[in-house]
């Protein structure tokens, strides 16, 4: 408990030290900014022996890497196919959640930063919507978008997903480019 209640306090605090700015690639998550080479962070190898296979279309391609990062459990970043350098186009710091409702009061919080934050950026909170990626319709997502004027996105998430899934329910913290955006609106389909 006190290891969760120290990691929320760096999250909280690391996100008050974000400057205010309207480019995405300005922000961090564990050191890693949009445009940044994943090969700067990890070993091709490491790379590859992570990749997922979320999506039916396969233009980009995800990575989740679990191990003892400063204030997350998981990274998950995205990167086009054809890329041999592996820059990024999405990259998500991931907190597990036992406890759903932990998740919602922490996501509300961190929403609360990321208005002063994004201040330039029109805000909106999608509520609670089923994943398209559970077919049962029992995993849901809680999601508030903050779009930056360079059409780039920052995002703040709840995950529950179902037992079917066997995914951990979690927090999410998201810099997202607008051209994965675009990609990712369609990538179940």
């Amino acid at each position: 408990m006190i290891k969760r209640f120290l990691l929320i306090l760096v999250l909280i605090f690391s996100v008050q030290s974000w400057t205010k700015a309207d480019d995405i690639s300005d922000f961090e998550i564990e050191g890693m900014s949009i445009g940044d080479s994943a090969l700067d962070f990890f070993s091709e190898s490491e790379i590859k022996s992570n990749k997922k296979n979320y999506y039916k279309k396969k233009d980009f391609i995800p990575v989740y890497i679990v191990k003892s990062f400063k204030m997350y459990e998981g990274i998950q970043f995205h990167y086009k196919k054809s890329d041999k350098s592996y820059k990024l186009h999405a990259v998500s710091g991931i907190i597990k959640y036992n406890n759903i409702d932990d998740c919602y009061d922490k996501m509300k919080e961190i929403d609360q930063e990321f208005k002063s934050l994004f201040k330039n950026s029109d805000r909106s909170d999608n509520g609670k919507r089923k994943h398209p990626e559970d077919t049962s319709g029992k995993s849901i997502q809680w999601g508030i978008y903050y779009f930056l004027p360079s059409n780039d996105i920052a995002v703040v998430s709840c995950y529950d997903w179902s037992k079917k899934m066997n995914y951990p329910d979690h927090l999410r913290i998201s810099l997202v480019t607008g051209e994965f955006n675009s990609w990712a609106t369609t990538a179940f389909e």
